[in-house]
């Protein structure tokens, strides 16, 4: 049992009304939980030739790693680990296209708080609420183009879980996709300057 897992299991057990905000229906549970099957395994089956290619770019021009690991907060305060691409790949928004493989584990969703590592150190007790549900990849304060403090995000971490529904994932998602691609299309127009300028 990890750090948080101690804190949150203080009563000899986890304190549900406590710790954990249980504000929807197993349906949504279920066809959430079916939707992050279906479409991790649809996305990682499109992504294999990226894949391919950041595992042959890496070996045979970089001679870096190919993945970084650490350990992140789950839910009800269970790490696991998960892998990111090496931070010298050219496409930084790709990096973390290797944790949609902790989406089809059950480890993360596609929608919910930001995970954070296992070291992270909570300053006030509220902060595990954060841990009602499990991470995601994307979430209402990434797409908030927030960079404050963690009070901040923990906030908008709970204003998720009160208000979700399978209609607010689908939103912040739609968003998220729509941020990824404007982000991932100025950083290719970028490379092909400095390619041009050489």
């Amino acid at each position: 049992m990890n750090k948080h897992q101690n804190i949150m299991a203080a009563a000899g057990g986890f304190d549900e009304k406590k710790y954990f905000i249980n504000n929807v229906s197993r349906n949504y549970l279920f066809v959430k939980r079916l939707f992050d099957i279906a479409f991790s395994l649809l996305a990682i089956l499109l992504c294999a030739p990226v894949f391919l290619a950041v595992f042959l770019w890496s070996k045979f021009k970089s001679r870096g790693a190919v993945f970084v690991s650490g350990e992140l907060i789950g839910f009800r305060g269970i790490g696991f680990r998960a892998y990111l691409f090496s931070a010298h790949m050219p496409f930084a928004c790709i990096r973390k296209l290797p944790l949609l493989i902790n989406v089809l584990k059950g480890d993360m969703s596609f929608v919910g708080p930001r995970a954070v590592s296992a070291g992270k150190e909570f300053d006030a007790e509220w902060h595990y609420l954060r841990n009602s549900v499990k991470p995601g990849l994307t979430g209402l304060w990434q797409i908030s183009g927030s960079t404050g403090a963690f009070d901040e995000m923990v906030r908008a971490d709970m204003k998720y879980i009160r208000e979700r529904s399978l209609r607010n994932d689908f939103k912040i998602l739609i968003k998220a996709l729509s941020l990824a691609f404007r982000r991932c299309r100025a950083l290719s127009k970028g490379i092909g300057r400095n390619e041009r300028n050489r």
